[in-house]
């Protein structure tokens, strides 16, 4: 699987909790055939101690 992000907005929604939407391009092959599908993809980011993670994570693929 191979995933290419563009036009990436990032947004503080407090302290400790941030926002990250962008468009994306997912290409997945077995060898012989890929598979491209273009979309969106929402992550929101919550920090804890001296990391973030991912709280959420949502993708939505346009239709063929």
């Amino acid at each position: 699987i191979h995933i290419r992000l563009k036009d990436v907005t990032v947004v503080s929604l407090a302290p400790t909790v941030a926002s990250a939407v962008a468009t994306m391009t997912r290409e997945v092959s077995d060898g012989v055939t890929t598979v491209t599908e273009n979309g969106a993809l929402t992550l929101v980011f919550r920090r804890t101690g001296d990391a973030w993670q991912i709280a959420a994570e949502h993708y939505s693929y346009r239709r063929p």
